[in-house]
C-alpha cells in the first residue's frame, strides 16, 4: 500500500491534544443505549426499536440507510421496529453506528475539504468494499461496509479542530507526501490513529476499531479487514491510477480477476451516489 503507520496505538498522543483542546463531539445518546444493549446476547429487538424512535433523526436516517441498495434488504422497511426485528443484531449494530457518526461529525468548510466530496469517496470505498466480501467472506459484508465508510471519519473533525490542518490537506493534494506521514509531522498523529481513538471514546465494538484504525496497514496484515484496507488507495476524487491500482491489489491478495474486479468496482459504485446522498 505504500504507506506504514509510524506511530502504535500507544504511542500516539491523547485525542485532546491532537485535537488542539476541542472536544470530541457527542455520539447521539439514543444510539449509545441502543448499541449497549444490542451487546447483550439476550437483548429484546422490540426494546431497541421502542429506545430508536424516540429520536427522529438517528430513526429516520436508520430507515434511509436499511432501504438502500447497500443494505442487501430485499424488501422496504417502513419502521424502526421493522428493522430492528428483520436485520438481526450485528447488521443493525453496523447500520446504527454509521448513522450515529454522521450525525456526531461537525461541518466544515476549510480550503481543499468538501462535505460531499468527502461521503461521496467514503460512499465509494464501503460499497466497493462491501462488495469484495460479499464475493469472498459475505458473513463480513455488514461490518466491512460500515467500517470502510468511516474509515476517514477523523478528517472532518481534525479539519474543524486544526487551524492547520488545511496546510496539511493542501500538501497532500500536491502530492508532497501521503496523507498520514503530513498529518504524523504537523501533530504527532494521523487520522487513522485519531479515528480508533474517537471508536474507543464512543465504545465501538472492538474489531470495528481495529479495522478503521489499521485501514492503511497491507491487506495482508491480520490486525484488520482486508477490503477496508483494499479500498483505502481510493482517494477523495475518482482517480484511474487510484481504480488500477485496487484491481491490482484484488488480484494480488485476494485472486480475483482483473475483469471481474473491474465489473464489481462499477456495480458497486452504482450504489454510491444513493448512500452518499443520504450522508452530504
Amino acid at each position: 500500500m505504500g504507506l506504514l503507520r509510524r506511530r502504535e496505538r500507544d504511542q500516539a498522543p491523547p485525542l485532546d491534544e491532537v485535537l488542539h483542546g476541542a472536544q470530541l463531539p457527542t455520539f447521539p445518546q439514543v444510539a449509545t443505549t441502543a448499541l449497549e444493549r444490542l451487546g447483550d446476547p439476550e437483548v429484546d429487538m422490540r426494546e431497541v426499536g421502542d429506545l430508536l424512535v424516540a429520536d427522529p433523526a438517528v430513526s429516520a436516517q436508520l430507515l434511509s440507510m436499511v432501504n438502500s441498495a447497500a443494505s442487501g434488504v430485499r424488501r422496504t422497511v417502513e419502521s424502526v421496529h421493522q428493522a430492528a426485528s428483520l436485520l438481526g443484531t450485528a447488521q443493525l449494530e453496523s447500520t446504527l453506528i454509521a448513522v450515529g457518526v454522521r450525525q456526531a461529525l461537525p461541518e466544515t468548510t476549510i480550503t481543499g475539504h468538501d462535505s460531499r466530496a468527502f461521503w461521496m469517496a467514503a460512499a465509494r470505498r464501503a460499497t466497493i468494499a462491501s462488495a469484495f466480501a460479499e464475493r469472498v467472506v459475505p458473513s463480513t459484508r455488514s461490518e466491512t461496509f460500515t467500517a470502510a465508510l468511516l474509515q476517514d471519519m477523523a478528517v472532518p473533525l481534525l479539519a474543524a479542530a486544526r487551524p492547520d490542518y488545511d496546510r496539511v490537506i493542501d500538501d497532500w493534494r500536491s502530492g508532497k507526501a501521503d496523507l498520514p506521514s503530513l498529518e504524523e509531522d504537523a501533530f504527532g498523529s494521523d487520522h487513522a490513529l485519531v479515528a480508533g481513538q474517537m471508536c474507543e471514546a464512543w465504545k465501538f465494538p472492538a474489531n470495528l476499531r481495529t479495522a478503521i484504525e489499521s485501514h492503511h496497514h497491507d491487506p495482508g496484515d491480520s490486525s484488520g479487514i482486508p477490503f477496508v484496507q483494499l479500498v483505502s488507495v481510493l482517494r477523495d476524487v475518482e482517480d484511474d491510477d487510484d481504480r488500477l491500482r485496487l484491481i491490482e491489489l484484488a488480484h494480488s491478495t485476494l485472486g480475483l480477476a482483473p475483469e471481474d474486479t473491474e465489473v464489481l468496482i462499477v456495480e458497486a459504485e452504482g450504489d454510491a451516489a444513493a448512500i452518499a446522498a443520504l450522508l452530504s
